[in-house]
């Protein structure tokens, strides 16, 4: 499945979506879509670890019913959907370089010079959402506002990514199916997605990673594909490089207007402690240097068969409506 068929395509009462990829300074290749008024300050929306610009289409579907006057862009990641990987050297050993949250921030910055963009309202989810923080804190004037959507200060030694993905993944699955297939590992299956080492990882994506309660099947089959076809080098180096992000000391020097959304039911980064230390860090900014933020937390929405559903890390899928609501007021009050 290719990004185009990810993403749904424009109508007569949707506003065209271009996309595109643009090679930075650095020589990364950020791949982008982008819709709106090209004069107006956009939302820059970035998706959280293993996923694409796809993942945001529910979000700008949304938008475009409640707040059609705001533009956005949206960007892969490094190693995500059509952005290239660094280049680095082979190594024998799982490493961060190339995937820390300076990398990320500069591809982020990059791409804003590289589209004429002065200032953006950020948006990230998750990873992006650390991401997002870097952006602020390193580039502050590129950012007229900052939306963190499920994410944390600090992912070193998170319980999720330590059993499932550096226990499970890295300790037991991979290196079995390297000896079995008798390449070398890391460096020997770096190069492969999923889908192409062994027909088993898919059954993992569907049955482990990519298991979201209160979600469109079809969302989740979707994300299976893409997930699927992301190289094992981006699995290592974003993996190793989340288990070593710690903005918690810093954010409390963040300058830029914010918006906190958290979810009462985060499997990944739960209320406790993820979110409080986030709120704390927040509110010590303001204290130290006013800035403005506001926070909410969703416990629980209504859903289309009229039931109400718990809202989890996956927020911007299971309360996609709620979500671009308060992005929408927070624009507002921005002023953009």
């Amino acid at each position: 499945m290719t990004l185009a068929d990810q993403i749904p395509p424009s109508s007569a009462a949707m506003p065209a979506v271009r996309h595109g990829k643009s090679r930075l300074r650095s020589g990364m290749e950020i791949a982008w879509s982008r819709a709106g008024d090209e004069m107006r300050t956009p939302l820059l929306l970035v998706h959280g670890i293993t996923d694409n610009r796809a993942t945001w289409a529910p979000i700008t579907r949304a938008l475009h019913e409640v707040a059609p006057e705001i533009s956005w862009v949206s960007q892969d990641l490094r190693g995500h959907g059509g952005s290239s990987l660094p280049v680095l050297p082979p190594s024998n050993h799982l490493t961060a370089e190339g995937f820390r949250l300076a990398d990320y921030a500069a591809d982020a910055v990059g791409l804003l010079d590289a589209l004429g963009i002065e200032q953006a309202i950020y948006v990230g989810h998750s990873l992006g959402g650390l991401v997002g923080q870097e952006v602020a804190l390193t580039y502050p004037e590129r950012l007229r506002g900052l939306v963190m959507v499920t994410t944390t200060t600090n992912s070193r030694d998170n319980p999720v990514f330590v059993r499932d993905v550096v226990g499970d993944l890295f300790g037991r699955r991979l290196p079995a199916l390297a000896q079995a297939k008798g390449l070398r590992y890391p460096d020997g299956v770096a190069g492969f997605t999923m889908r192409q080492l062994d027909p088993s990882l898919m059954t993992w994506l569907r049955d482990l990673w990519c298991v979201t309660p209160n979600v469109d099947p079809a969302l989740c089959a979707a994300a299976v594909e893409w997930t699927a076809d992301i190289p094992l080098a981006t699995w290592f180096g974003a993996f190793t490089g989340l288990l070593e992000m710690d903005t918690t000391a810093r954010l409390a020097d963040i300058r830029v207007p914010s918006l906190v959304v958290s979810a009462a039911r985060d499997e990944i980064f739960p209320v406790e402690p993820d979110q409080r230390v986030l709120e704390h860090a927040m509110s010590e900014a303001h204290r130290r240097h006013g800035t403005v933020w506001r926070s909410c937390t969703y416990r629980a929405v209504a859903s289309s068969d009229n039931q109400r559903h718990d809202v989890g890390h996956a927020l911007p899928w299971q309360a996609t409506t709620e979500l671009v609501g308060d992005i929408a007021a927070f624009v507002k009050l921005l002023g953009a």
